[in-house]
């Protein structure tokens, strides 16, 4: 893309193409053949400006591919060298120009606009949002009197990301619980084995680095795959065909990582658009309630995250003390009502409980109205992500820098846990428990959606009946590093939608 070299200016009523950023994440980017439609300006067009336009807009769309393949995360801390100039908004009434290869001012939050109207050619991103998981990308090129237009839509639910990670060797049959039912990429960073391939749904794949078991015709040399209950269940597949770039151990940190940046992108949060920019609970962190209240975060020893009585709400507790005696009311005080945060992240500095018993009694089940992904400590602060009861959503992700326990909350009760699960963990500690102290036996504890964890150790031994399910969970951001952009449709802009793309009149 050809740019003319502009230095930050302030500009007053332009019209503008706001995009809100929320979400990313999950199966290798594929270029396909574009096919475009031709808007005209003039009865005569050169064969040159022709193919000008079309070269301009196809080199465009296919950098930025590149490098969302590369890192996707990437647009949230740069505006792309193929992306058209953003405009960042600092103030309600005038913006900022960040120029195509800047780097993006967490000052400037997770809200972006653009006016693209003085250039040849240009990129512009919309990437999922609370209640979308599609990305677009929209883009044009110009020469002359002619201009072309594409946009391309992508879903962050590929089928790459695996509904099981483990930075150690698994076996499948001895994963803890009584009960598997495995659908989708079962991935090791070191040996699988498979024990029983019945519990395995039609197509899905066990890949690891080192070694696969049971062997097949086919000698399995290092990086492979092996296709279960499919057309493909006696071959050997590279695992490069599932993973570019293999998760290391240290990936899942990283995950934790990036994940604390984009939901801590934006320190001064303000609503946009029926959403808080962002919810990072910090001691003397700014947090913005419901009701557009500001106010500093108290110091706290642990916070709990519940769905509010008010629908699209959450309601945040604190306590001075990390063990709360069974999520008990008295140990909690009620810091306010939020918003879910526009990222789908939130991010906690303490110890995190999710869902309550208290706030919805006799039903102990915390239903999460909107996508959510609840991320506890860093890799240099970690801590532990406490489920205190059954949960449900449309895509709930716990993400522990500790390790995630299970609270039981009697012997008599089940707990039906459908959610998305990372843990970074400690040494010596299983990353998946159950809490000490407290009797469970005679108990169901059934878990569905993936597992990511940096070494696959579980103890649910208070359980007597333990389930998983291994989909893929939807839940927003999670887990980063593992979650692509997987393309799904390319259509050409009509001429009236190119030529409002070219002038900044429409997204």
């Amino acid at each position: 893309m050809h740019k003319s070299p502009r230095k930050l200016e302030r500009s007053r009523g332009s019209t503008l193409l706001t995009t809100v950023l929320v979400s990313i994440v999950a199966a290798t980017i594929g270029m396909v053949s574009i096919q475009v439609s031709l808007v005209a300006g003039t009865s005569e067009l050169s064969r040159l400006e022709v193919n000008q336009s079309k070269l301009s807009m196809n080199t465009g769309l296919m950098k930025v591919a590149a490098t969302m393949e590369h890192n996707p995360l990437s647009i949230y801390y740069q505006v792309l060298p193929d992306e058209s100039d953003r405009l960042c908004y600092l103030d309600a009434d005038n913006t900022t120009v960040i120029e195509a290869g800047s780097p993006w001012p967490a000052d400037c939050g997770p809200v972006w606009g653009y006016n693209a109207s003085e250039y040849a050619s240009g990129v512009l991103i919309k990437p999922p949002s609370a209640v979308s998981t599609l990305l677009e990308l929209s883009a044009f090129g110009r020469a002359g009197e002619v201009v072309v237009g594409q946009r391309e839509v992508y879903s962050i639910l590929g089928p790459a990301a695996p509904s099981i990670y483990s930075g150690t060797s698994l076996d499948t049959g001895n994963t803890g619980f009584d009960v598997n039912e495995y659908n989708g990429i079962i991935y090791s960073y070191n040996e699988a084995t498979v024990t029983d391939e019945s519990k395995f749904a039609n197509g899905s794949i066990v890949a690891a680095e080192k070694y696969t078991s049971p062997l097949t015709t086919e000698a399995c040399s290092l990086r492979c795959t092996f296709a279960l209950s499919s057309l493909e269940s006696d071959t050997m597949l590279n695992v490069r065909n599932i993973y570019k770039v293999p998760m290391s151990p240290g990936g899942v940190d990283s995950s934790i990582t990036v994940l604390q940046k984009i939901a801590c992108l934006d320190p001064s949060p303000a609503i946009v658009d029926g959403h808080i920019t962002s919810l990072c609970l910090r001691p003397g962190g700014a947090l913005v309630d419901a009701n557009s209240n500001t106010f500093l975060m108290p110091a706290a020893g642990a916070v709990l995250v519940t769905e509010s009585d008010s629908p699209g709400q959450l309601s945040i507790y604190s306590t001075a003390s990390t063990s709360t005696g069974g999520i008990s009311p008295a140990n909690w005080t009620l810091v306010g009502d939020f918003l879910y945060p526009s990222s789908g992240v939130l991010y906690s500095d303490y110890t995190t409980y999710v869902g309550s018993c208290f706030s919805k009694p006799p039903d102990c089940t915390n239903t999460f109205s909107k996508g959510l992904t609840i991320v506890s400590g860093s890799p240099a602060n970690r801590k532990d992500v406490v489920v205190g009861t059954s949960l449900q959503g449309p895509g709930i992700g716990l993400v522990a820098s500790g390790v995630v326990k299970i609270s039981i909350l009697s012997a008599e009760s089940g707990i039906s846990i459908n959610a998305a699960i990372l843990a970074s963990g400690r040494p010596n500690e299983p990353l998946l428990l159950t809490t000490t102290g407290q009797s469970g036996l005679g108990s169901s504890l059934s878990i569905t959606g993936q597992l990511v964890l940096a070494r696959y150790e579980v103890d649910l031994s208070a359980y007597t009946i333990k389930t998983h399910i291994s989909s893929v969970s939807s839940a927003p951001f999670f887990p980063g590093p593992l979650l692509k952009f997987i393309k799904i449709s390319a259509a050409p802009l009509t001429a009236s939608q190119a030529s409002a793309l070219a002038e900044g009149t429409a997204p």
